[in-house]
């Protein structure tokens, strides 16, 4: 397999203002399976086409196993690529589409054949062998589209939104079937995706990317638990944390109901921080309850939109003065009886809060890795798991 090296990359367009990429540094293990995850526009294609060889970069360099690739072309590099919109020759037969690659670089009949058997027989295509790409769904055509990268047996699988063109019970369907030929092969894979719900399930490692630049590089634990800044907590998770810019107020400092949002003294301490001192607090949906014991946050909140979904209430709210009727999210069991106008306090604890500085959107709290102190206390792998589903369910 390979490790994947782009350091310093830059790509610029004409008649852009901005560049695609702005410096871009990843380190991508021998055998890890890292998405890039991001909104459109945030150059996660690029980085694809570049280390795909599709695409030349302005400056920087990439490395496949220390060797530079610089200026080496797409087809010698070894690489396996699927599209979004599975690129098939409509007028040849599911073996053509698979054994063309082969023979275009010269492979014997006898090995091209067992290859491509190989990979029909791995994708469970073999009795579709003669058909041609219309005469398939849409999950077939896009095993096929996975085959045809695999049976040149590539050190590196490159994956541009491939599932974005199924229906919910297909993009669950294949995101199964990548997960298993991964763990099967092995292979160093880099896939690009909008969806958290694939990037959550799929990834050693996700690359959280922005208007061209790298925003975090973790687990999809570390990502959820311990968000580098404002934009990856609130793109990370569905809906996203909860970030609300008020200055912290103790119970005792405010007055009881004068503010919408009051912490613990004990919080205080802990922080490092000073009542009436401004943050941006960050705390997630599914981390709020109207339980209110041994809780270090408190948020008095009136609701505007309640959302059923079965099995918990999403409920849209709004925060009152001082805090210029910020919008608030949480999700709540569904024996829950609201309506919209009613008042409601919810509670959070202390593991749960995040801060962040007003002016820079950068976390305030260390949580590092293997000492995630603060952003790991309390928090299960049951938990993690249960917000992953969640994730998958409401993308």
């Amino acid at each position: 397999m390979t490790a994947i090296e782009p350091e310093g990359l830059t790509k610029s367009f004409a008649n852009t203002s901005a560049p695609a990429l702005d410096g871009i540094d990843l380190d991508i293990r021998d055998g890890e399976f890292v998405v890039l995850l991001g909104p459109s526009g945030c150059g996660k294609s690029t980085t694809l086409r570049m280390i795909a060889g599709l695409e030349q970069p302005s400056s920087g360099f990439i490395r496949f196993d220390g060797q530079m690739m610089n200026g080496i072309p797409g087809r010698d590099r070894k690489v396996g690529m699927v599209f979004q919109n599975y690129a098939l020759y409509p007028h040849m037969t599911v073996e053509e589409n698979l054994s063309f690659g082969l023979r275009s670089r010269g492979e014997s009949k006898a090995s091209t054949a067992a290859r491509v058997g190989e990979v029909l027989a791995m994708l469970g295509l073999a009795e579709h062998a003669k058909r041609r790409p219309r005469e398939l769904s849409g999950g077939q055509r896009q095993r096929i589209a996975l085959g045809r990268a695999l049976v040149g047996r590539p050190s590196v699988f490159l994956m541009d939104e491939p599932l974005s063109n199924l229906d919910a019970n297909l993009r669950e369907q294949m995101r199964m079937e990548i997960a298993r030929l991964h763990t099967e092969h092995g292979i160093t894979t880099v896939y690009v995706t909008h969806d958290q719900g694939e990037a959550l399930t799929l990834a050693d490692r996700i690359v959280v990317m922005d208007s061209g630049k790298v925003r975090q590089v973790a687990t999809p634990r570390e990502l959820y638990l311990a968000p580098n800044d404002t934009f990856v907590a609130g793109f990370i998770g569905s809906p996203g944390m909860n970030l609300l810019r008020v200055p912290l107020q103790t119970l005792e400092d405010a007055g009881h109901g004068a503010s919408a949002v009051t912490v613990s003294d004990g919080l205080l301490a802990r922080l490092g921080k000073n009542a009436g001192e401004e943050v941006v607090l960050g705390v997630r949906p599914e981390d709020l309850r109207s339980d209110g014991s041994a809780a270090a946050l408190r948020l008095d909140c009136r609701v505007a939109l309640v959302e059923q979904f079965g099995t918990h209430l999403q409920v849209h709210l709004t925060l009152g003065a001082p805090c210029g009727q910020l919008p608030l999210i949480a999700k709540l069991p569904a024996d829950h009886d609201l309506r919209r106008g009613d008042m409601i306090t919810l509670y959070s604890g202390e593991s749960a809060i995040r801060l962040f500085d007003p002016s820079t959107g950068s976390r305030l709290t260390e949580h590092r890795h293997g000492d995630l102190s603060l952003a790991l206390a309390g928090q299960s792998d049951s938990g993690i798991a249960q917000q992953r589903d969640e994730v998958v369910e409401a993308c």
